[in-house]
């Protein structure tokens, strides 16, 4: 993901967020010793914690896509909500991902399957 595609995923995610359900939007920036390399975001409702990150494609395939995942689903799990997530079926290395910590296919819906940890 450069840099211009990261910043209008996330222009985008905030957007529905900030004018739907402002005060249940967290951002978080992805700052590693490489500098800011991605960022990560919780959209919750009433029982769900949707979780959201990209990464530059020089931060990825070193692990730090489990770290962000894993802490996100931490921190839903704190609040008391399931966390969740949308993955496209054609990302194979992301679902890896996902399974690895747990979490399971719930619905599919066309391109997108719906992740949740259990």
């Amino acid at each position: 993901m450069t840099r211009d595609t990261a910043r209008k995923t996330i222009a985008g995610q905030l957007m529905w967020w900030w004018f739907n359900r402002p005060e249940n939007l967290h951002l978080f920036v992805v700052d590693t010793s490489d500098g800011v390399v991605g960022y990560a975001i919780l959209s919750c409702d009433e029982e769900r914690a949707w979780l959201t990150a990209g990464l530059l494609p020089s931060a990825r395939g070193r692990g730090l896509g489990a770290t962000v995942f894993r802490w996100l689903t931490q921190r839903a799990q704190a609040m008391g909500l399931r966390p969740s997530l949308e993955v496209l079926l054609s990302n194979e290395p992301a679902r890896r991902v996902y399974r690895n910590l747990g979490f399971i296919n719930t619905i599919q819906r066309g391109k997108i399957m719906i992740m949740e940890k259990r």
